[in-house]
C-alpha cells in the first residue's frame, strides 16, 4: 500500500519560504525575518570612517576599551544630529563583520 503525501496548497498572498517551512513539521520560523528592523537607521559612510578612526586611537582590546570607543562614537553622533545611541558590543560587532 502506497501512501500518498499532500502537498500544501500555495496562496498568492504568502512568500514561498513561509510555505515551505510551515509544510515542515516542528518549523514555524519564517525565513527572511532576520536583518535590521523597518525603519531603523544603518551606518552612513561618514559614521563608518569615524568608527575606524576612533578604533584606531583607541586600540580597543578589553571591554573598557570598548566603552571608552562607544563614548567618542556616540560623541561623533550626536554631533551629527543623530539621536540614536551604539552600544560597545554594535560597534565591535560592525567593525568585525564588515571588515572596515
Amino acid at each position: 500500500m502506497r501512501v500518498s503525501q499532500a502537498k500544501p496548497s500555495i496562496r498568492k498572498s504568502e512568500p514561498e519560504s513561509k510555505v515551505l517551512l510551515a509544510s515542515k513539521p516542528g518549523l514555524t520560523k519564517a525565513v527572511g525575518n532576520s536583518g535590521r528592523k523597518k525603519n531603523s537607521l544603518g551606518y552612513r559612510a561618514l559614521d563608518e570612517r569615524a568608527l575606524v578612526k576612533i578604533v584606531r586611537r583607541f586600540l580597543p582590546l578589553t571591554i573598557h576599551d570598548w566603552n571608552l570607543v562607544e563614548e567618542e562614537y556616540n560623541l561623533h553622533a550626536s554631533g551629527q544630529g543623530r539621536s540614536g545611541m551604539r552600544d560597545a558590543a554594535s560597534l565591535k560587532r560592525k567593525l568585525t563583520n564588515s571588515g572596515l
